[in-house]
């Protein structure tokens, strides 16, 4: 999320087992960055673009959906508009539209990997948002792989809202500012 680059030793494996789901020649990546992380690795979306999958962050699960099950979700279901990006064969990402305070738009990475409550945004939206970085808790961090120093504000904003949608927008939201952010934003999926 800071922009580092990550060079990883990428290998084809035969099959990969989540539960009873199983995954024919998928790509993964090896790396010791993921050490230190409490977690075993990470999996691409693009191994489930053709296979709908809910990501309960409750219960900690991820489902496998059919189709009878997607049909009963999606008709109490609002559609979101998403745009997806494609690496190759080895990622793939979604960003959807977040409204800032009401009216700025962002299109922003929608990240099954953090927090429910992140809200990251590119520090380059300061001035637009009409962030006075003095009243703001500044910080300089250095990113967790190369070390590279960069900058960090955090403030609270008003409000955070997937545009269109007639879901509740979170009020009084922490959001951090960083500098050198590879996207526009960075929202968690469990929102």
């Amino acid at each position: 999320h800071d922009g580092d680059r990550i060079d990883v030793e990428v290998y084809q494996v035969t099959s990969l087992d989540i539960g009873s789901f199983e995954l024919k020649n998928v790509m993964v990546g090896v790396t010791a960055i993921l050490d230190g992380w409490d977690m075993d690795g990470i999996i691409s979306l693009i191994n489930f673009e053709k296979t709908p999958v809910t990501v309960d962050y409750n219960k900690k699960k991820l489902i496998i959906e059919t189709p009878a099950s997607l049909h009963k979700k999606a008709r109490s279901a609002q559609t979101l508009p998403i745009k997806l990006h494609q690496f190759g064969n080895l990622s793939l990402d979604i960003f959807v539209p977040v409204c800032i305070n009401g009216s700025t738009s962002l299109d922003m990475e929608f990240d099954t990997g953090s927090l429910p409550e992140d809200v990251i945004v590119n520090s380059k939206f300061l001035d637009v948002l009409r962030i006075d970085t003095s009243k703001t808790r500044n910080e300089t961090i250095s990113t967790p792989f190369t070390g590279t120093a960069l900058r960090r504000y955090i403030t609270t904003i008003d409000s955070v809202q997937y545009c269109s949608l007639i879901y509740p927008s979170l009020k009084n939201i922490r959001v951090d500012f960083k500098q050198n952010l590879i996207y526009d934003g960075i929202i968690g999926a469990g929102y």
